[in-house]
């Protein structure tokens, strides 16, 4: 049903491009690595800024400052964030990606982009199929669909002009076996899918607003389990004389087969005030509320920022929050989630989260922020090993109490190539004191990219956990976590790059979720064509 739905939804939006066709102007469309995650490849433009918070935070209630006041943005996570459609020397409107390897055979990837007069529409579809590297049953294959399209709103218009409309969807199909399991070639097929909407416009002086809907299905084929999430969230500001009022609203509605229907709801609210006393001084605070029923205690939230000169900038702020995680986000987290230990969606609240941050930028070279956060979480979610079903994992709750400090650092495009990373130290532990298993005390991410005259270019990204306890009781240990990865290329002729890439150079026994080992060793080699 739900491809129905995204046909109807996007035939007329492909209609719209091209009627529009003969004012299309070329864009530059943001790179991919061969597994379907975004790769660093931005053109050299004016820097996006990044905003003072930890890479791993979870989403939460971020006050929106117009880029003249504190240039603090929506950057949180510079490796994976999706990379805006800018305007570039080179201009190209799609791109193809082709590949097989030792493991990966084959692998592809198409992505296309078409900005018109008022508006921009965009498709990716891409295809994996990961060969087995542990035994006959640890292969992984999945493809996907996903379209999105913008339209725009004149700033001249006489009625809320600037006000921006969004319509897209995705699909997406997963296939994997339990290969660690006492039952090794149980396979487990997922279905899911996404349609959203979203109208809002941030460019009225004095009131703001956004209201978006999300419609997502998700199919488990091996326990028979489906579910669809209805979510709708919105805002409203208006204010005067440097006081911003506003109202923020976040629902969420869940119908469960399993095999029989359910259902569940989940609410949260904020009301809020933003001032700015002085020129380099923004505060704000509000009350907020969030739960599954009718009854929930109001906490009370705040934050300030301070500019102290033109280079580094400090933010402080509590801010506790809920988080409503259904069992689709669970089988997300871990794909090898037993069903059966979960019979309802987990509510979470993190009743303390202190954060505080340092920025330092130098001109449009580079920018780092660094800080620590505290929490204290009721019903915190972990995973254990399920002691008879081996190679299944039980989802349980506990009390939890967090801290941990935070580094990330931003080198944005130059002559010598750019370059993001981020570190984090954490401890988190239960109410007794044990140490919350498959929680890493440290990570941290690297990615480096060059591109030289003579048409040589080399990505290079490292991704670190250290060794994780497995039990709650901390009596064994996941070796450390490491992947390091190398993709050379060269543009052997105008637009086409020929490119190999190499994963787990260290050839580690790389462990995510207890036996489950990744994969050793793999070579790539492939092309990349834009058009």
């Amino acid at each position: 049903m739900i491809k129905k739905i995204l046909m109807l939804i996007l035939i007329p939006v492909a209609l719209t491009a091209q009627e529009h066709k003969q004012n299309q102007q070329s864009v530059e469309l943001p790179e991919f690595v061969i597994t379907g995650v975004e790769r660093i490849s931005l053109p050299a433009v004016s820097k996006p800024k990044a905003e003072l918070i930890s890479t791993l935070s979870n989403e939460f209630f971020k006050p929106q400052y117009s880029p003249e006041e504190l240039q603090i943005t929506e950057l949180s996570n510079p490796i994976r964030k999706d990379i805006t459609f800018v305007n570039n020397v080179k201009k190209y409107n799609g791109r193809l990606t082709l590949g097989a390897g030792i493991y990966t055979m084959p692998m592809g990837e198409l992505v296309y982009g078409n900005n018109f007069d008022s508006g921009l529409l965009t498709g990716r579809l891409w295809g994996l199929n990961q060969m087995s590297y542990e035994g006959d049953n640890s292969g992984y294959n999945t493809s996907g669909i996903e379209l999105k399209s913008s339209f725009f709103k004149s700033h001249s218009s006489g009625f809320l002009p600037g006000t921006k409309l969004t319509l897209g969807g995705d699909y997406l199909r997963e296939a994997y076996r339990f290969f660690k399991s006492v039952q090794p070639d149980i396979q487990r097929d997922i279905y899911k899918g996404n349609i959203n909407f979203g109208l809002d416009n941030l460019s009225i002086e004095n009131f703001k607003f956004g209201a978006f809907i999300n419609e997502r299905f998700f199919e488990a084929k091996d326990i028979a389990f489906t579910e669809n999430t209805f979510n709708a969230k919105g805002f409203i500001e208006t204010g005067f004389n440097g006081y911003t009022f506003g109202f923020k609203t976040n629902y969420i509605n869940q119908n469960i087969q399993n095999p029989v229907s359910l259902y569940f709801g989940f609410w949260e609210n904020s009301i809020y005030i933003k001032l700015k006393p002085f020129d380099d001084i923004q505060a704000g605070g509000g009350i907020y509320l969030a739960g599954t029923g009718s009854d929930k205690t109001p906490l009370f939230f705040g934050n300030v920022i301070i500019k102290i000169n033109d280079k580094l900038s400090f933010l402080v702020e509590m801010n506790p929050c809920s988080e409503f995680t259904t069992i689709a986000d669970l089988i997300h987290i871990n794909r090898y989630l037993n069903k059966d230990s979960v019979q309802k969606n987990i509510f979470t609240d993190n009743k303390l989260n202190i954060k505080a941050a340092l920025k330092y930028e130098y001109e449009t070279y580079f920018e780092i922020d660094g800080g620590f956060r505290v929490a204290e979480f009721n019903n915190f979610i972990y995973f254990t090993e399920n002691t008879v079903q081996e190679g299944r994992f039980d989802v349980k709750t506990t009390s939890a109490k967090r801290f941990s400090g935070f580094v990330n650092l931003l080198f944005h495009p130059g002559p010598y190539g750019i370059f993001y990373g981020n570190l984090e130290i954490q401890n988190i532990k239960d109410k007794d004191g044990w140490i919350i298993p498959y929680n890493s005390n440290i990570h941290s991410s690297l990615s480096y990219e060059l591109n030289f005259k003579s048409g040589l270019n080399i990505l290079s990204s490292f991704e670190f956990y250290s060794s994780a306890y497995t039990d709650l009781t901390n009596t064994h240990k996941l070796n450390a976590y490491a992947d390091l990865r190398l993709r050379p290329g060269y543009e052997a002729m105008k637009n086409l790059n020929i490119f190999t890439e190499f994963s787990n150079i260290l050839n580690q026994e790389n462990c995510k979720w207890g036996s489950y080992k990744e994969k050793r060793r793999d070579v790539v080699i492939g092309i990349d064509y834009k058009f």
